[in-house]
């Protein structure tokens, strides 16, 4: 339509131009134009001339513009596109559709509809694609809205809004909702129908790329053949999906611990397992547990069992097993060999399990006692594996209480966790694990349940062959007395002691045992002479704990010898010998320590037990 409107006004300014008469007029206007009428005539003419100039001028410039706009988008769009071909017909291409390329117009009039050979999922891909961006060409006005060059009658007629050079419009605000509408968001998305005939293009699901899809192994392993392939350093622990049976070698990786849910996860389970394995081994297992064994009715008579409910016996279990490791690696000096395995004759490997380790360092941390827990366990830790001596952490996730120790020399075998504790268990994809599933160096496996194949196996083997490990609670606490009825001997009986005199081993002594023994050693002796000692014994304890400690003896001291004593005749003391004053706070808790190592804690008709350092509840 333009290009017709352009067409009308070049012939008119071309009829006008080419009008015979158009030279007598303009001899007959410069006659005149000596006259006022004239030069009034003749200013009008020569203004139709120019205004007629102008109008040319700029009626060829849109023609150009034109012929120019032909290659160049509008609101988005290209025009169309006509090829005249060899054999008469014309190709109109539409250059916005991706998938409707064009048409063809054959000599006879024939429409051809000329389109891509893609498969249809992209096809409707590509067609949603155009559909949106249509979309948004119908919501938000395009280019020729905004202003208009041309206004009046010759304006309309040449294709102009008829508003006049002022009427410019502003373009217009794209809303949120008109954003949303031109993004897809309200649209109804119909329920997909799965056509089996029809093509798809699969889709991968979004995975960690380090997490193993479990799904049925294509040979189901038994637990009794791959317990077949157990040595005495060995164990069974799962089946991957492979059918791959995964193994813990205690000889590579010393000690293990165990995380997972309270409940669903198949912790317990995976830990007998491993049990089961050193039992039919000829191993002696230790089993600390605070809950009284209600999950080990099938291997007590094969087990050592030890009740840490009393935190001094969880105490006292740690201690020995410290010893027995320094009596071990002794032994292994004299052979000249660096582990058991090495020995003409081979010790017998200790595993323990410790339930509830976390719990257990909590109630001994009440108690005041998780320095003396921790200090030995260190060193079984870091020195016990080629003298044959294993742990067993079960825990649900590391907790605070966890000595750095532990968590850097065990392995750990993560079973189901929520994904907020996932990292605490050390495997962060530990929610996705389903239950009696675990991950271990790498691997995902699935144990096999206990329930039924233990008792089988366990009734084929000697209850504890090797005969218990641990001292028993009365003969690590010497004698048993009653407080109510003491025992006194008669006095035909009554006979001074041999006493032998044992030197004194600090690698076998807890902190504050080798502090009080050194203070009673050097009365006189400073706390930095005191570390210039522990250099030269390889002992390394911390500033602060020697420093409470040395307050400890002193005050042990004073309270020994003044029973009846107050705090406050302490510091009173403390201040006639030349000495600063305790600190109320750290008097305090200085005091409670006394009192609760030296005094009985339980009724007096309870057992209690003495020993050196004097009378403690059993």
């Amino acid at each position: 339509m333009q290009r017709a409107r352009i067409a009308i006004a070049l012939l008119a300014a071309g009829l006008i131009l080419s009008y015979p008469g158009l030279g007598e007029i303009i001899d007959q206007l410069l006659a005149a134009a000596n006259t006022t009428a004239g030069l009034c005539l003749g200013g009008v003419v020569i203004a139709l001339i120019i205004t007629l100039g102008t109008v040319m001028v700029s009626l060829v410039a849109q023609w150009r513009g034109m012929i120019n706009d032909q290659n160049r988008p509008v609101d988005g769009s290209y025009p169309l596109q006509r090829v005249r071909n060899r054999d008469g017909s014309t190709t109109i291409v539409v250059p916005d559709n991706i998938y409707d390329v064009g048409v063809r117009v054959l000599p006879n009039g024939e429409v051809v509809a000329l389109s891509q050979n893609i498969p249809m999922p992209l096809f409707a891909s590509f067609r949603a694609a155009v559909e949106g961006k249509h979309r948004v060409q119908a919501a938000i006005p395009g280019d020729k809205v905004y202003t208009s060059s041309s206004g009046g009658w010759l304006g309309r007629f040449l294709g102009g809004n008829g508003r006049g050079s002022g009427a410019a419009i502003a373009p217009p605000r794209v809303t949120a909702p008109m954003a949303r509408l031109a993004a897809g968001a309200y649209d109804k998305h119909p329920r997909q129908v799965v056509d089996s005939t029809a093509y798809s293009v699969p889709v991968p699901e979004d995975k960690p790329e380090d997490v193993e899809e479990i799904a049925p192994p294509a040979r189901q392993v038994t637990a009794i053949e791959a317990f077949r392939g157990n040595t005495n350093t060995n164990f069974a622990l799962g089946q991957t999906t492979e059918g791959e049976v995964v193994y813990w070698d205690c000889t590579e990786t010393p000690h293990i611990r165990f995380h997972g849910k309270s409940q669903g996860s198949g912790k317990t389970n995976a830990i007998k397992q491993v049990v089961l394995g050193a039992v039919r081994s000829g191993a002696n297992v230790i089993l600390l547990d605070r809950r009284n064994f209600k999950d080990w009715g099938d291997y007590r008579q094969h087990v050592e069992c030890v009740d840490t409910r009393d935190p001094l016996r969880f105490v006292d279990a740690i201690t020995q097993l410290r010893d027995i490791y320094q009596d071990r690696d002794r032994q292994l000096g004299e052979a000249g060999v660096g582990t058991i395995a090495q020995m003409k004759r081979p010790l017998s490997r200790i595993f323990v399990v410790i339930s509830e380790f976390g719990a257990l360092c909590d109630v001994a941390d009440a108690e005041g006692l998780l320095n003396d827990v921790l200090q030995p366990l260190r060193l079984v830790l870091r020195e016990a594996g080629a003298t044959g001596v294993h742990l067993i952490f079960e825990d649900q996730v590391v907790e605070k209480t966890w000595p750095r120790a532990a968590r850097a020399n065990s392995t750990p075998i993560t079973g189901y966790l929520p994904q907020n504790s996932s990292s605490a268990g050390d495997y962060y994809y530990a929610h996705k694990l389903r239950p009696y599933e675990f991950h271990y160096d790498g691997h995902i496996m699935k144990t096999w349940d206990m329930k039924i194949v233990a008792p089988q196996m366990l009734a084929a083997v000697q209850p504890m062959p090797r005969g218990r490990v641990l001292k028993p609670a009365n003969t690590v606490r010497k004698e048993v007395v009653s407080v109510a009825a003491p025992v006194v001997a008669p006095v035909a009986e009554q006979r001074a002691p041999i006493v032998t005199e044992q030197p004194f081993d600090p690698r076998k002594a807890d902190n504050r045992e080798i502090i009080f023994h050194w203070r009673k050693q050097n009365p006189a002796g400073s706390q930095a002479e005191f570390r210039e000692w522990c250099e030269t014994q390889g002992i390394d304890i911390a500033r602060g704990y020697v420093s409470d400690t040395f307050a400890l003896y002193e005050l042990w001291q004073w309270r020994d010898s003044h029973t009846a004593g107050s705090q406050a005749e302490y510091n009173n003391w403390r201040v006639d010998t030349g000495k600063a004053e305790v600190p109320s706070s750290k008097l305090v808790s200085l005091w409670a320590t006394y009192d609760r190592i030296r005094k009985p804690t339980r009724p007096a008709q309870m057992g209690v037990y003495r020993d050196s350092n004097g009378i403690r509840p059993q």
